[in-house]
């Protein structure tokens, strides 16, 4: 998520949710199936605390109070929230319930450092 405001992700997780219904309505497909959704995991990675828009974070991905500036007197780098939801949101941006549940690793960088940066922690953290 790097430049992308709350309208452009709402149309996101919501083509997103869209794709998870398909691959659950496959009914010939070995693969996928009505228990396709556990099957895919989505991973958002966001570029600075500071600079994330709040109505992203009441979405449910964050957890308020958790992330911390410093553990074991280190800087934090980043902040991870994994969560499994029904929640989507509408063309009009109001938060409804989705047809199929859809697994979620949030990563919430603590700096902005850029798209290449984002590009880099989600290849090497998650999509090994």
């Amino acid at each position: 998520m790097y430049n992308e405001d709350e309208v452009l992700f709402s149309k996101t997780t919501r083509m997103l949710g869209h794709n998870i219904a398909h691959l659950c309505g496959r009914t010939r497909s070995r693969t996928w199936g009505p228990e396709g959704w556990k099957k895919v995991v989505v991973c958002i990675v966001s570029d600075g605390r500071s600079k994330v828009d709040e109505q992203m974070l009441q979405i449910g991905y964050y957890q308020e109070g958790v992330a911390k500036d410093l553990v074991a007197g280190k800087d934090m780098t980043a902040h991870i929230f994994e969560c499994t939801s029904n929640v989507v949101v509408t063309e009009i941006r109001e938060v409804s319930t989705g047809n199929y549940p859809i697994q979620i690793i949030f990563c919430l960088k603590e700096q902005s450092k850029k798209k290449l940066n984002n590009h880099h922690r989600f290849f090497n953290a998650f999509g090994h």
